[in-house]
């Protein structure tokens, strides 16, 4: 049996346990609490960071160094995925203390996850910043900076909710949330669907693309951090100052992405996801930034601004998180388990069966819960929005069975 070197080439594709299943479960976890919420303490709150502290911080670890050996050209080793196996376990492992910890209120175990979280998203981000000083970039290599930017703020955002399970404020449970879904969220997907978006579509990137999210990042990224010391210093024109700089910045991303869009429109389930979600993640920007303005206007205090986020956090979890999330996945892992054009087009249609159906009707169930209706039609209009969203769970079994299934059949003969 040949032993591998640290430095030989490690498999990209095929299945990998702690890459592969950690995001799965975390979902799994979301809909388990939902459904039996009335026993859970603080499912609200739970809820929401098994999806964000959970999920996605995951596939966050997991698909950015993906992408940052694809767009510097660089081979991924056998040391490189040791490596990157320990931050998934450091990262996942925190997760889970820091839930343990405030649901239980045991401040130990939350401040014990909040550093092994920190410790390996800026062992994730040294990485990242190592890779690119030594790789020659193509045309997107620079998007790395996105990843870069959000590992920066990941760190500052875990210290704060850390700090909020000691001592509860509410200007630093805005800039908490602001700094994790703008910042550590935020610009992870706004640099990953300059070049994801156009491969999904199955189109070329708008010709400026490539300059547009240069021009970009430091909008976002400057934005996030007005926003949050904003929030932090309970100073209402600087917080929509800040919100407003993030929206500019989506705009200017937005325009390569509309152009893909028009060069060949979204019909798969993975496309369409995405575009959903984008539209919810402008859409609870703008509505969030009415709400504060409203606020400002009436003299109100910032506690009717924490309301306001409040009430807008559970849809840019549910809407554009939780959506991104299964559209990206529905695209990237028949491609990472390979196999083959065929294997990979037999699990590819799996997660695509009912697109337009499950992406119509999730969309339109969520968009209920924000009108003013009754409490149970919002109850309907929920479990309704979490069936069609959870079943990419058991779609996502039935497609790798059947990637696997044509795998072992061999490749078709023309």
């Amino acid at each position: 049996m040949e032993i591998s070197r640290d430095t030989d080439r490690a498999p990209s594709r095929g299945f990998q346990p702690l890459r592969d299943l950690p995001t799965v479960i975390w979902f799994v976890l979301v809909v388990v609490v939902s459904l039996v919420q009335s026993d859970v303490p603080a499912p609200r709150w739970l809820m929401i960071h098994l999806l964000l502290l959970g999920a996605a911080t995951h596939a966050i670890l997991v698909w950015s160094q993906h992408f940052s050996f694809a767009l510097l050209r660089a081979a991924q080793t056998v040391a490189h995925q040791r490596w990157q196996t320990w931050r998934l376990a450091l990262a996942n492992l925190g997760a889970a203390a820091v839930m343990i910890g405030v649901v239980w209120q045991m401040l130990a175990a939350t401040i014990t996850g909040a550093t092994l979280l920190i410790i390996a998203v800026v062992w994730h981000g040294v990485s990242l910043v190592l890779r690119a000083r030594g790789a020659l970039p193509g045309r997107f290599g620079r998007t790395i900076r996105y990843y870069i930017a959000a590992a920066a703020f990941l760190p500052l955002g875990a210290a704060v909710g850390a700090w909020l399970a000691h001592d509860a404020s509410v200007s630093l449970a805005l800039a908490h949330v602001l700094i994790n879904m703008l910042g550590w969220i935020g610009l992870t997907v706004a640099g990953t669907l300059v070049t994801l978006w156009p491969t999904i579509l199955r189109t070329r990137a708008a010709e400026h693309a490539a300059s547009g999210a240069a021009r970009a990042l430091p909008v976002l990224a400057a934005a996030v951090a007005v926003a949050a010391i904003g929030a932090a210093g309970s100073w209402m024109l600087v917080l929509v100052l800040g919100l407003v700089g993030y929206l500019v910045g989506l705009a200017v991303i937005g325009v390569s992405l509309g152009k893909a869009a028009l060069q060949k429109p979204p019909r798969s389930f993975a496309a369409l996801s995405v575009g959903a979600a984008v539209l919810w993640w402008i859409g609870c920007l703008a509505m969030l930034i009415v709400r504060v303005v409203l606020a400002w206007a009436e003299g109100g205090d910032f506690t009717a601004v924490r309301v306001a986020v409040d009430s807008v956090v559970p849809f840019l979890a549910a809407g554009f998180v939780a959506q991104v999330l299964v559209g990206a996945l529905s695209h990237l892992v028949p491609v990472v388990l390979g196999g083959g054009p065929h294997p990979v087009k037999a699990g590819a249609s799996v997660l695509d069966v009912g697109g337009v159906l499950r992406v119509t009707v999730a969309n339109a169930a969520l968009l209920l819960c924000t009108l003013p209706v009754s409490g149970v039609v919002r109850m309907v209009a929920a479990v309704v929005y979490l069936v069609s969203i959870g079943s990419f769970l058991p779609m996502l079994f039935v497609s790798m069975r059947a990637q696997r299934r044509a795998k072992a059949e061999g490749p078709r003969t023309p």
